[in-house]
């Protein structure tokens, strides 16, 4: 991965299973992302993702760390996607890249165009198109994403300093 020295301060991963979780270990393997902190439903999950080195730290509340987030990625099933773009929409996210890993885009981008202001230039959607047979955190792994493809559908608003930060 040829990263040019860019690092991202503090990713958010909304969803440390497979492919948030490899996705951190991507980033940390490359020495791309200062802080990773992970986002999830259960407590055990969170601190088994610490454990493994997959993220730096964990919250349930989401809220609390948007602003000063760089990046966020949700990485949640994609009937779960909504809401956590609600959450995100209710903070101040103007500063804040929004990036999915959603398989499906079409209610991803209604999502974020019902949720996000109109003048909101920085959310990217995306579709890594890797997989393993299993899921979850400890089936997360570095290479996860080597050889393979991640299509990326920015809206026509999108900067084009967020379809950089993501790609």
């Amino acid at each position: 991965m040829d990263t040019d020295g860019f690092r991202i301060n503090k990713l958010l991963v909304v969803g440390v299973g497979l492919i948030g979780g490899s996705l951190s270990l991507a980033l940390k393997k490359a020495d791309c992302v200062k802080e990773v902190v992970g986002v999830g439903r259960t407590i055990a999950n969170l601190e088994l993702a610490v454990e493994l080195g997959v993220i730096d730290r964990y919250t349930q509340e989401m809220e609390e760390e948007v602003a000063d987030s760089d990046v966020i990625v949700v990485a949640v099933p994609v009937l779960s996607t909504d809401s956590v773009v609600e959450r995100i929409a209710s903070t101040n996210y103007w500063n804040t890249i929004v990036t999915d890993a959603g398989s499906v885009k079409q209610g991803v981008v209604e999502s974020a165009s019902r949720h996000f202001d109109p003048a909101y230039q920085n959310f990217v959607g995306g579709h890594p198109i890797a997989g393993r047979e299993h899921s979850g955190v400890t089936a997360a792994v570095s290479d996860l994403f080597v050889n393979h493809r991640t299509v990326l559908t920015p809206g026509p608003n999108t900067a084009d300093e967020a379809v950089s930060t993501i790609r």
